[in-house]
């Protein structure tokens, strides 16, 4: 599958990622786009966006787009944290489809959210 991964989402949490052919905004020269202007770009390239920026769904109006978007969210955005996260963002790939949204989250992260009020809808793994 081809995926993008947006500015916020930390590079080296591709090599975890092999079986898939992930590439940065950065690299195709997308980090200064702006509002919906990075999926409109990268919808005629990718199959899924990921990010961990929480409020991407919103910003980007994304049912608009031909583009999934996987949101990762640990506690800290570190990749020790966001690689807890992997097993399911492979189950994930397996079935979003274009347009849809899943938001991974670690249990510290998702147990913050909770107490702050934000509540977003959670994608589990089938098991």
């Amino acid at each position: 599958m081809k995926i993008l991964f947006d500015a916020c989402c930390p590079h080296p949490l591709r090599k975890y990622l092999p079986e898939h052919q992930v590439v940065t905004a950065q690299e195709m020269g997308w980090s200064d786009l702006q509002n919906g202007d990075l999926p409109k770009a990268a919808q005629a390239q990718f199959e899924v966006m990921i990010s961990t920026d929480s409020n991407i769904a919103y910003q980007q109006q994304l049912p608009g787009y031909d583009i999934a978007l996987i949101v990762l969210r640990s506690k800290s955005g570190q990749v020790s944290e966001l690689m807890k996260l992997i097993p399911d963002c492979e189950q994930a790939l397996q079935v979003i489809q274009r347009s849809e949204c899943f938001y991974l989250f670690t249990d510290e992260a998702w147990e913050r959210e909770q107490k702050q009020g934000k509540v977003k809808k959670r994608w589990l793994p089938r098991t």
